[in-house]
């Protein structure tokens, strides 16, 4: 008995090793591409004047947005990130002696005044002066009050000093 089941079981092992070769050959190929489009990076130019000689009264900084191209859903905001001193809501600018300034307020773009939204009385860093979406230009007011800083002695033909910082960002 042994031997003859010894005698299928080799028999059952040369068959199936045999199977592979009586198999029908299923060669099908499938072909995947791959395509990656990188979009191009967005482009713009922001001008802003490094000096502007003020007066009393109404002054415009204008800012400039040219030559913006893929930007996409995406908009250029121009934030005010520090100005020399401010105090009692007002911007100073400063004569070079000390405690001497007039006042000044900066208005945005849409004529609002650079304030915090917590306290009218409070120049905003980080608040957004203009938002370009295309090519254009926005103009900002400078207001220059005849009010002297501290009731100082006004002094007008000295020059006062202050400078703006602006913050340049694509969101």
């Amino acid at each position: 008995m042994k031997k003859y089941l010894s005698i299928i079981l080799a028999l059952v092992l040369v068959l199936s090793l045999s199977v592979p070769a009586l198999a029908v050959d299923d060669t099908r190929q499938t072909e995947l591409s791959f395509y990656y489009y990188a979009e191009p990076e967005p482009e713009y130019y922001v001008t802003i004047p490094d000096a502007i000689e003020l007066e009393i009264g109404d002054n415009f900084l204008e800012i400039t947005v040219s030559e913006a191209e893929n930007l996409g859903n995406k908009e250029i905001k121009v934030t005010l990130e520090d100005t020399q001193s401010h105090f009692d809501g007002n911007c100073i600018l400063e004569l070079l002696s000390p405690n001497i300034g007039i006042n000044y307020h900066l208005y945005d773009a849409t004529g609002m005044p650079v304030r915090t939204p917590e306290s009218p009385w409070i120049v905003a860093p980080g608040h957004v002066l203009a938002v370009f979406g295309e090519p254009c230009t926005q103009v900002l007011n400078i207001y220059i009050s005849d009010k002297v800083f501290d009731d100082s002695a006004f002094v007008p033909t000295d020059y006062y000093t202050g400078y703006i910082v602006f913050g340049i960002r694509l969101v």
